[in-house]
């Protein structure tokens, strides 16, 4: 993923959430460190449209997170 969106976005993760676990569902989280959102969201929805998400996976792209669980 760095690859793509080059030095622009510090990626730190995946890591279990804060509540790793909801209605016997796993959760974890990845987060996107960057200068300048407006400029990496592009590249990044790309990745996650290109991406083959496993069946039952569900993913959110948050980029103002107001609560992080």
């Amino acid at each position: 993923m760095t690859a793509k969106l080059g030095a622009a976005v510090e990626v730190r993760g995946p890591s279990p959430s804060p509540i790793e676990k909801i209605n016997d569902e796993y959760r974890y989280q990845v987060w996107y460190f960057t200068n300048s959102v407006s400029k990496v969201m592009p590249g990044l929805a790309k990745l996650r449209d290109e991406f083959t998400w496993p069946e039952g996976v569900t993913q959110v792209l948050d980029v103002d997170p107001v609560n992080l669980v």
